[in-house]
C-alpha cells in the first residue's frame, strides 16, 4: 500500500490531535508535506516538529492548496471555513477529509457537496462517535435483524442512574473514532469503498439540524426532501 502525502489545513487544537494520530498511528501510510494555519506561532512549531521547510508552511489555505502537491487534504479548522477550504482543495485536485460539522450554513454545505460531485473527488466528514464499540454493535444488531424490523429509535444523552439486572458488553472494533475514519478514508483513496461519512451522505444528517433550527423560528414542520431536492443525491 503506497504511502500517501497530506496537506494539513489547521495545526492547533483539534488539528494538532489529527497531526498526532497521522504521524503516530498512520506513520507507515501518511506523510504530512504541507501545513496551513493563520496562527504563525503554531504553524512554526508544527512545521519544525514535522521537519517542514518554510516553503511548506502557509498562512492562506488557498495558496497552500494551489502550491502543495499532495494525495489528500485534511481540514480541522473552525466550521465557518470548512466549506471554502474543502472547495479550494478539491478544485486543486485534492481529496478531502474534514472535521465535523460539514459547514456552518446550509448553503455552504451544499456548495461543498456540489464541488465533490463536480470534481468526482473523495470528500469525507469526521463523525467520530459513530465508530465506538457500542454504536457499531447497534449497527450489527440492526443489520442482523436481531430485534426484527425497527420502526423507530429513541436516543438520549444524559446521566443514566438505572440499575441493570444484566450489562451487555459490545465486542471491540479494530479502530475507534478518528482512527477508524482515517483508516476508512485512506482505504477509499487507495481504491476501496467510499467512506460511510462521505459528504453526500453526511449532509443528510446535517439537514436534520438545519430543519430543526428553522422549525424553531416559524413553528412549522419541515420536509427533509425539500432541502435535498436540488442536490441530485
Amino acid at each position: 500500500m503506497a504511502k500517501r502525502t497530506c496537506l494539513m489545513i489547521g495545526d492547533g487544537g483539534m488539528a494538532a490531535n489529527w497531526i498526532r494520530i497521522l504521524t503516530d498511528s498512520f506513520r507507515d501510510r501518511v506523510e504530512i508535506v504541507g501545513l496551513a494555519d493563520v496562527n504563525t506561532e503554531v504553524l512554526a512549531a508544527q512545521g519544525e516538529a514535522l521537519g517542514l521547510s518554510t516553503s511548506q508552511r502557509f498562512t492562506d489555505f488557498h495558496e497552500a492548496c494551489a502550491a502543495v502537491k499532495a494525495d489528500f487534504c485534511g481540514i480541522a479548522i473552525p466550521p465557518k471555513f470548512h466549506s471554502p477550504a474543502a472547495i479550494a482543495a478539491m478544485e486543486n485536485g485534492l481529496p478531502v477529509i474534514c472535521e465535523k460539522p460539514i459547514a456552518d450554513t446550509w448553503d455552504a454545505a451544499k456548495a461543498m457537496v456540489r464541488t465533490a460531485q463536480k470534481t468526482g473527488l473523495p470528500c469525507a466528514i469526521i463523525q467520530n462517535y459513530r465508530y465506538a464499540d457500542n454504536k457499531q454493535e447497534l449497527i450489527r444488531i440492526r443489520d442482523e435483524g436481531r430485534l426484527g424490523k425497527l420502526q423507530y429509535v429513541v436516543g438520549r444523552y444524559g446521566c443514566d442512574f438505572r440499575r441493570y439486572p444484566e450489562v451487555y458488553a459490545a465486542p471491540p472494533v479494530r479502530y475507534e473514532h478518528h482512527h477508524h475514519l482515517f483508516d476508512e478514508f485512506l482505504n477509499w483513496i487507495d481504491g476501496g469503498e467510499p467512506s460511510k461519512t462521505r459528504v453526500e451522505d453526511n449532509i443528510k444528517s446535517f439537514v436534520l439540524v438545519i430543519a430543526a433550527m428553522e422549525t424553531t423560528l416559524d413553528g412549522q414542520p419541515k420536509q427533509i426532501a425539500d432541502y435535498l431536492n436540488d442536490l441530485n443525491l
